[in-house]
């Protein structure tokens, strides 16, 4: 019975140790793709589709971010600089010259899936997108 409990209790160590170090390992740099809503300020939603490249960038926590996305009004890439503020939640603000856009955007990540939100002076969005490549 002792041998029993003690396997037991490393089984259930060992599960517990991958579980943690499985969710350690998750990770915002990558290619990821999938879509949203978008909505302009007076105007109606629109839906959008997406992709994005993220890349770590020097400094502690900070993250270059690449999101090139279309919808029926056109289309737009956006570089937006973000910080990880947690384990799960990033933020920054983007600023688009061509199109006089700025504004703030946040990103919690879940697994290999993110959940992203933009406001700006001309409007608003939400995104979900799912990660393309592997760790």
């Amino acid at each position: 019975m002792r041998s029993f409990i003690v396997a037991s209790v490393l089984i259930f160590s060992t599960t517990l140790g991958a579980s943690i170090s499985a969710a350690k390992s998750v990770s915002l740099i990558g290619s990821w793709r999938g879509g949203g809503i978008v909505q302009p300020n007076g105007g109606a939603k629109e839906k959008t589709r997406c992709r994005a490249e993220i890349q770590k960038s020097p400094g502690r926590g900070l993250y270059n971010a690449v999101y090139k996305c279309s919808s029926p009004i056109g289309i737009i890439s956006q570089n937006v600089a973000v910080k990880k503020i947690s384990a799960t939640k990033y933020s920054g603000t983007f600023h688009n010259v061509l199109h006089k856009v700025k504004g703030i955007f946040s990103i919690i990540l879940n697994g290999n899936k993110q959940t992203v939100t933009m406001r700006s002076n001309q409007g608003e969005g939400w995104l979900d997108l799912n990660r393309q490549d592997t760790q």
